[in-house]
């Protein structure tokens, strides 16, 4: 979860080509844990699995089929992002603007945006909620205005709709985009 904040904060600052160590430098995190880490890497800039020669070895194969079959999902949508991280990055050098941003980014009067660090804008369209804890089974996401809709299909096939907040569900195969 600090990472977000660690993210959102040095894009902000001027670094906007950043991000974390998939698992962690240290530590050894559990399989759904390093899943979920693995998830939110993939909408960031700085993508790597990377740890202290210390720690057990961490990638997604170590950690069997189920949770190496979801890691896969997320890296094939990450190559699907690549295009969008381009254009993302072309702008960045002409505008100076993060990849990453916070919420308040696109309506920064209002407060309600301000305090969140638990999710972040990939650019000005894609709003990404990373799950931070284990066993999650839905969370709440406060949305800038607008209409936004959710890039992954409902059960009616569907790309849902969202304004305002809402409590979403999650499963472990995808996180809140």
């Amino acid at each position: 979860r600090q990472t977000i904040a660690t993210v959102i904060g040095s894009g902000l600052s001027g670094i906007a080509y950043n991000g974390p160590d998939i698992g962690g430098f240290n530590g050894h995190p559990s399989g759904e844990l390093y899943l979920r880490w693995f998830q939110c890497a993939a909408f960031l800039p700085f993508f790597r699995g990377h740890g202290a020669f210390t720690t057990p070895k961490r990638l997604p194969w170590d950690f069997g089929r189920v949770y190496l079959s979801i890691a896969r999902q997320a890296l094939l949508l990450r190559y699907e992002l690549m295009p969008f991280f381009y254009t993302l990055a072309w702008q960045n050098s002409q505008t100076g603007h993060p990849l990453v941003r916070p919420l308040w980014w696109l309506n920064p009067e209002n407060p309600d945006l301000w305090n969140i660090e638990d999710s972040f804008l990939l650019g000005d369209n894609m709003l990404v909620v990373p799950i931070t804890s284990a066993q999650c089974s839905s969370t709440q996401v406060q949305f800038p205005p607008g209409i936004w809709y959710g890039l992954q299909q409902d059960s009616d096939g569907k790309n849902p709709l969202y304004e305002g907040k809402h409590q979403i569900p999650v499963e472990l195969g995808r996180i809140p985009v």
